[in-house]
């Protein structure tokens, strides 16, 4: 993350510009890279460019140490790629479908009842993988 030319940001070129979503600290996009047999959702954070920016490097290094420590954890995201170009900061992860979030707002209204189990077997799942990161990192 702290020097360029150790990171080719040309790999992520193929980038399908109508699927992006825009974060608090930058965007994430979904990619194809034809040295692999999967897609990826590559996540592009600028460089502050004024003193009055925010400072994102701390952030991305913990993001990033913290994939790479979890790597062999089915229930986290799996870390494809990292760097930095001139401009930008990268992450490249496997890409999801969906995320939990847009699952959720994707419900009807009344299904609360109907899928408590599927919500409490989520809930589990998460709260599991927060024990599981507790106990590797001591967060």
């Amino acid at each position: 993350l702290l020097s360029s030319k150790s990171f080719s940001p040309s790999r992520y070129s193929n980038i399908d510009p109508d699927i992006r979503f825009r974060g608090a600290y930058g965007t994430v996009y979904k990619a194809y890279l034809p040295s692999e047999p999967f897609e990826v959702a590559v996540k592009v954070i600028d460089m502050p460019k004024t003193i009055h920016d925010p400072c994102t490097l701390g952030d991305i290094f913990s993001e990033v140490t913290i994939m790479d420590e979890m790597r062999c954890e089915p229930r986290v995201c799996h870390l494809v790629d990292y760097g930095v170009s001139s401009g930008s900061y990268y992450i490249a992860t496997s890409w999801y479908r969906m995320s939990l979030k847009a699952w959720r707002s994707a419900q009807p209204p009344d299904s609360l009842q109907a899928n408590m189990r599927v919500y409490l077997s989520i809930a589990t799942k998460l709260i599991d993988a927060v024990c599981r990161l507790d106990d590797r990192r001591g967060v």
